[in-house]
């Protein structure tokens, strides 16, 4: 029983999309410059709603918006 277990989870593991993680180390950054969302989206001109989606990991953007992100965040 417990085998199945484990063998089920490794087979879901496989085909969970792998993320690159880097949306969490943005909003921190984000947090931490007392910056809202709205804020941020203004500034770099990109909607509100890619924003969070890419602080939540939920999107993988093109590199260009990565190459916007850094440049503001001086990363």
């Amino acid at each position: 029983m417990l085998g199945n277990q484990i063998e089920n989870k490794q087979i879901e593991s496989k085909h969970e999309k792998k993320t690159l993680g880097i949306g969490r180390m943005l909003r921190e950054l984000r947090v931490s410059l007392n910056l809202t969302l709205e804020q941020v989206a203004q500034k770099v001109g990109i909607s509100e709603e890619t924003v969070r989606r890419i602080e939540l990991d939920q999107f993988e953007p093109k590199i260009s918006t990565f190459e916007i992100l850094s440049d503001f965040y001086r990363i």
